[in-house]
């Protein structure tokens, strides 16, 4: 864990998924204990935000050179 910590102080980004696919898995629920793993790790609350906003969105549409369109929390709510 302390990996993660390290590689996101080094300017990596991490990100939150869930595999909800997988038998006895509900929806939802492996996100929320991916984000108490990351705080764990040492990452500041408002860094797991990020990491589950932001990041995941930055790593959707930049391979795609799109803007962002949706997945972030700015100024002005939800997008």
């Amino acid at each position: 864990m302390s990996f993660l910590n390290d590689y996101k102080n080094a300017g990596g980004r991490v990100t939150i998924s869930d595999d909800a696919a997988f038998i006895y898995n509900l929806y939802g629920f492996g996100y929320v204990e991916e984000m108490e793993l990351l705080q764990e790790a040492g990452f500041h609350p408002l860094e797991v935000i990020r990491g589950a906003t932001l990041h995941a969105a930055q790593a959707i549409f930049e391979p795609k050179g799109k803007p962002i369109e949706f997945g972030i929390i700015g100024r002005h709510g939800y997008h």
